[in-house]
């Protein structure tokens, strides 16, 4: 799977788990594991996020060597129409501090990064990170009788992070830039009249560029005997478009972004909290208000031998634009018997910001068109059951309902012309499913997941259920047959909804993607390895109207150092 990132260059997520959790000891060590996402960004491993699907915990594994994987990026990845970075796993202090890696294939596809690791001492480490993937290729148009179009995408990330241990608290300094050059597809059909509006009919962009970076400092305190903790991260984001359609202008956003969270440990079972996450938000357009947002989240956890409970909720408060006030619940409970089987029930929800960040992830093609609603979780309540009846088995079954406020979308201007716009709408869904997960000896690794979706809103058309999954299954086989050698195979499906408004004029095609990988070992700090993905040459699209890629390749070699 393929996939637009969020730039947050090199930022190390300071945050804790929000899951009541066994009490452990604070940590003492800059060798903590460290997962370098598929955004290429360290982070601590478990740091919340949130996505607009349902969310489903998957099982804990326990950490290995280091390993640079070559298959699809997970399940649950918003793909990107073109490329596929790769995904990297790392673990500080069980490897050597450097990597590089360089790749080629059809389609001018191009993977590069670089990442290198100082350890100025015990208590000081200094991070620098850089990466560049894209492609250059021509791609056959959905639309019927429109030639073949040259596409164009490169995006290249970089930053520094700097973490430094004092003996009560953890400092982390970080910093980052990127830029996102593509351009748009050239259409024939034209836009006169469509809506009445001239918005539509004069905007002309042949390219997109995206530019972005931050800075910030965070610290998280270390010292167990204080009453209370914390863990703080304040940094500064800006983001510009070169073309939207709003005031057909540059569009520049800054934002101030704030996390914090302070607990208190009562007991071995018993702990509070309040989390916080502040939003400033400024935008160089009369269009587009300015803004804050302010989401407190306080909450008791209790952790029992066979209980784990958590009772909190989510007070966001919003000033300059959209809701004033809104609630929604943070509830969890699990009960664990026979050492290695769970029972869960979940009552989450909360506020999903509506940044440039965000835009670009739904769909880097679609434009902004006017000031867009932060989308608001108002419930996602489940019910599941983990297990592991044996050793490298886990299982998840799972099912649930959420309900979104402002949902944010891509809306279609005209059936057969690509030029989209974000918009909201409110939505609701039924979703159940279960993960299979099997593991033997390290040798063969398989895993399942399949997971289904039912769909409505009041939108008078529809239109915000264009490309929502009505069905989403992926399986894949990882064999190492003998120590340097790792081959791997992934299918991913996902059928779509299909609003009755658009099928009568173009239908979007079901996801049906098959891939393999493989890697090897020439030496043991040198690595060849190969992808090939849509095997199956289909023809469908992550964003309407864009073409991806049909039989493609990539071929390179990685160095750790």
């Amino acid at each position: 799977m393929k996939k637009i990132y969020i730039l947050c260059a090199t930022l190390l997520g300071l945050g804790i788990d929000a899951t009541a959790q066994n009490i452990a000891p604070i940590d003492t060590t800059l060798n903590r594991t460290v997962v370098v996402e598929k955004e290429y960004n360290p982070i601590i491993q478990g740091a919340s996020k949130v996505n607009v699907l349902p969310q489903v915990e998957d099982p804990t594994i326990s950490q290995k060597e280091v390993e640079y994987a070559l298959g699809s990026v997970s399940a649950k990845a918003v793909p990107v129409a073109l490329i596929k970075p790769f995904v990297a796993k790392e673990y500080e202090g069980k490897t050597l501090p450097g990597y590089l890696r360089l790749g080629y294939g059809n389609y001018g596809n191009l993977d590069a990064r670089a990442h290198y690791t100082f350890s100025i001492t015990p208590k000081d480490q200094l991070s620098f990170d850089i990466t560049s993937y894209g492609m250059n290729g021509k791609l056959k148009s959905p639309f019927e009788g429109e030639p073949k179009w040259k596409a164009r995408y490169y995006k290249t990330v970089g930053g520094i992070d700097y973490k430094h241990q004092f003996d009560l608290v953890d400092l982390n300094v970080f910093g980052g830039m990127g830029v996102h050059n593509f351009n748009f597809m050239d259409q024939s059909t034209p836009l006169d009249g469509a809506f009445g509006d001239e918005l539509f009919e004069n905007f002309n962009a042949p390219k997109q560029r995206f530019s972005m970076g931050n800075f910030g400092v965070g610290a998280k305190s270390t010292d167990e005997f204080a009453r209370i903790l914390y863990d703080v991260t304040a940094q500064f984001m800006f983001y510009s478009r070169q073309n939207d359609i709003v005031d057909n202008q540059e569009l520049k956003e800054s934002l101030v972004k704030t996390d914090a969270k302070f607990w208190t440990v009562l007991d071995e079972e018993n702990k509070l909290g309040l989390d916080l996450d502040m939003y400033n938000r400024i935008v160089n357009s009369d269009s587009i208000k300015n803004s804050t947002t302010l989401d407190l989240n306080p909450y008791y956890a209790l952790d029992l031998d066979s209980w784990k409970i958590r009772l909190g909720a989510h007070l966001d408060l919003g000033f300059g634009f959209g809701e004033s006030f809104l609630v929604s619940p943070d509830v969890q409970v699990q009960y664990i018997f026979s050492d290695s089987y769970v029972l869960y029930a979940n009552a989450k929800g909360g506020r999903i910001n509506t940044t440039f960040r965000r835009y670009e992830t739904l769909s880097p093609y679609t434009f902004i068109l006017k000031k867009n609603r932060d989308t608001y979780e108002q419930l996602n309540a489940s019910l599941g059951f983990k297990a592991s009846p044996i050793p490298g088995l886990w299982i998840n079954i799972y099912g649930g309902f959420q309900k979104l406020k402002d949902d944010l979308y891509q809306n279609v201007v005209v059936p057969t012309n690509t030029l989209t716009y974000f918009a909201n709408e409110d939505t609701k869904n039924f979703y159940g499913g279960a993960t299979i997960q099997y593991d033997y000896k390290n040798i063969v690794q398989l895993n399942l997941a399949a997971s289904g979706y039912k769909w409505k809103t009041d939108g008078y058309n529809n239109n915000a259920l264009l490309f929502k999954p009505k069905m989403d299954v992926e399986a894949g086989i990882l064999v190492k047959p003998i120590k340097p050698l790792q081959i791997g195979l992934n299918y991913k499906l996902v059928t779509r909804e299909q609003p009755e408004l658009w099928t009568n004029y173009f239908e979007v095609e079901n996801i049906s993607n098959l891939s393999a990988n493989m890697r090897y070992t020439v030496l043991k700090q040198l690595s060849v390895y190969a992808t090939v993905d849509n095997i199956l040459n289909k023809k469908f699209q992550y964003y309407y109207g864009y073409p991806i890629e049909g039989i493609n390749f990539m071929a390179g070699l990685s160095f750790q150092f």
